[in-house]
């Protein structure tokens, strides 16, 4: 069993529901901006499961289960405003024992720099202190992501890369951060009645924290029905072995062509 720090979520683009869970265990993978399809209102809920991962600065490994809210809204096409909640946490440890209580809230946003055939988008998340971190299932520090998203659609092929920054509260040491690059690469094919995705998370190590890297395969029905489900596997030794979710959602205010 490995015994490695590790550092999600929010989340793959507003549509892509990939790190949601993976914020908390093999670490930072967010929503990166909504793909053209994505309503003006989304809510999405559901449930994931993490095999063998280690939270950011602790060292034991856990399975985790949680429970997963997440609401995005965007008004225009160059504003987007989200927040995600891991509304209940189970940790269960290889010695048999298990920890649980209320996850972490994320608040997200997104700002149109500009326009093009490869839009920008400036990204900004914040994990407020909300977990435990006596129970360790969560820092019980403020956690910030600011990148920078280059998106290109091309037909129903929406490509999206986001290179940002990662930056920890340490619960072990007072005052401490650790700032750590992070990179995320994600696909969305938005044709037929579901969207079928991919996305490759990595995040360099440093500060007493390892690499990490995760890879997702994933599957969404599109606008209105947000119901869908996701695979992951660790790519590094600080991730979890394997993953999964699934959820349900609905959205307003769909394209026309989407009805």
């Amino acid at each position: 069993m490995r015994i490695l720090p590790l550092p999600p979520s929010p989340p793959s683009p507003g549509h892509w529901l990939a790190g949601a869970a993976l914020l908390g265990l093999s670490g930072p993978i967010h929503a990166a901006s909504p793909p053209p399809s994505e309503p003006t209102l989304a809510l999405r809920a559901g449930g994931a499961w993490l095999a063998d991962g280690v939270p950011p600065f602790w060292t034991e490994p856990r399975d985790r289960g949680q429970a997963e809210v997440r609401a995005w809204w965007q008004p225009t096409d160059r504003v987007g405003v989200g927040a995600r909640f891991d509304a209940w946490r189970a940790d269960r440890y290889p010695d048999g024992s298990t920890h649980s209580g209320p996850g972490d809230l994320r608040l997200e946003t997104a700002l149109g720099l500009w326009q093009g055939a490869v839009p920008g988008r400036l990204r900004w998340e914040v994990k407020l202190p909300d977990a435990d971190d006596e129970e360790q299932l969560g820092t019980d520090e403020t956690d910030v992501h600011l990148g920078l998203e280059l998106a290109r659609a091309q037909g129903p092929l929406a490509l999206s890369v986001r290179g940002g920054v990662a930056v920890l509260g340490d619960p072990l040491r007072a005052t401490h951060q650790a700032w750590l690059p992070e990179l995320q690469a994600e696909a969305l094919l938005a044709a037929g009645p579901v969207s079928p995705g991919a996305g490759l998370t990595l995040t360099t190590g440093g500060d007493g924290e390892p690499a990490r890297g995760t890879a997702a395969l994933r599957v969404e029905g599109r606008c209105p029905w947000l119901a869908g489900a996701e695979g992951l596997v660790g790519l590094s030794a600080a991730a979890p072995d394997w993953g999964g979710r699934a959820w349900v959602g609905w959205g307003f205010g769909c394209a026309p062509a989407e009805r």
